[in-house]
This record gives C-alpha cells, sequence and structure tokens, in this order.
C-alpha cells in the first residue's frame, strides 16, 4: 500500500486547509438557524454545516460560525446572539433547498430573510425567534454560551423543545430520515437523508 501524503496545516494556504476540512468531514448537516434582532425585532435566517450534537443531557446542539466573507464582522445571527437572541434550530428539506440558498447569502441586517427567500415562518413557543414553518424538525434554543474559536465562535445551545412533523417518527420514537428528506453538505455539493442503509444493530 502508497503512503499517503502528510499535509500539515501551517504548510498550507488557508483554502486548500478549508477545501480539506469541507472535502474531509462529510457528511455534514445543515442547521438553518433563526434568530431576531431584539433592538428591531427583524428575524433573520442563515444555513451552517458547521454544525453537531455536543450533548445528550443536557440537550446541547454547536454551530460554528466564521466571520462575514466580505470581512465585516459578526454575520448576522452571531450579532443577535451576542445582543440577547434565542434561536432556532431548522433542518432544511430537500423542498427548500433554493430558499435555503437565498439564505446563505450576506444581506443587511435590516433585511427580513424569511421574506427575502419566500419562507413561510411560524411562531415558537419558548422562545422570541421564529421557526420555518415547513421544517421537518425544528429545535428551540436558548444560548448557553459562545466559545471563540481563533477567528470563528462555536454557539453552544440548549434545546428547550422539538418541533416534529407528524409521521417523522417510527414507532420506537425514531426519525424517519427518508420521510425527512433533510439537506447536506458533502464538500461543496448537498445530498439527501434518502439513501442510507444500517450496519448491524440501529440504535
Amino acid at each position: 500500500m502508497t503512503a499517503p501524503t502528510v499535509l500539515r496545516p501551517g504548510d498550507l494556504g488557508l483554502d486548500q486547509v478549508r477545501r480539506l476540512l469541507l472535502g474531509g468531514v462529510v457528511p455534514r448537516p445543515i442547521a438553518w438557524v433563526s434568530t431576531t434582532a431584539p433592538a428591531t425585532g427583524v428575524p433573520n435566517l442563515a444555513p451552517f454545516s458547521y454544525f453537531s450534537v455536543l450533548s445528550t443531557e443536557p440537550p446541547m446542539l454547536g454551530v460554528t460560525i466564521e466571520p462575514r466573507d466580505d470581512g465585516g464582522g459578526d454575520k448576522d445571527t452571531l450579532a443577535n446572539l451576542r445582543a440577547g437572541s434565542d434561536l432556532v434550530i431548522n433542518t432544511v428539506p430537500e423542498a427548500l433547498g433554493p430558499q435555503m440558498w437565498i439564505t446563505s447569502h450576506e444581506h443587511p441586517a435590516d433585511v427580513d430573510e424569511f421574506t427575502e427567500a419566500g419562507v413561510a415562518a411560524t411562531g415558537s413557543c419558548l422562545v422570541r425567534a421564529p421557526r420555518v414553518r415547513d421544517a421537518p424538525l425544528a429545535m428551540e434554543c436558548v444560548l448557553d454560551r459562545l466559545v471563540p474559536l481563533g477567528g470563528a465562535v462555536l454557539v453552544v445551545a440548549r434545546v428547550l423543545a422539538f418541533h416534529v412533523r407528524p409521521g417523522l417518527l417510527d414507532p420506537r420514537g425514531r426519525i424517519r430520515h427518508d420521510r425527512m428528506t433533510a439537506l447536506g453538505r458533502i464538500g461543496g455539493e448537498f445530498l439527501t437523508t434518502t439513501d442510507s442503509f444500517a450496519l448491524g444493530e440501529t440504535a
């Protein structure tokens, strides 16, 4: 067997490091995060693919937010959280992929991305931030802490409530991913949760 090539981050450009991370950590789920600007009440909606489960008890999620591509400082989601907003983490159904793509663009802070992208919003139960009405799963969260990671910030969010689409759970309470059709990322491309298989006993 041929030995693998060893690449050290310090010897590479930032773009190459990013390509290796985004291409090597796959698939990556997408957190479609909704917040509200506390001062103005303007809703914000943006997708992030640096996203994972951090803890079950208490239920915690992690979303890493990098600086704006245009060098303008914090993205609106992070600015809202710093100002006291709570958040909802929505899954992205395949049918709303084009709308999610619109919300990935860097809009001015006074733009309501729900309206801009034509995404239906609905009220949450325990937090002020709206949720995506047609998301198969939405998780109402409060901010637990912000952890600086170099130029990025890890958002640690504690889940207060799950909104689960009817018919999404099987009799054992597990999510049926063939019905979820959630989008994720594989490198720079997208995939859905409809193509899966089991190896041994499933939880």
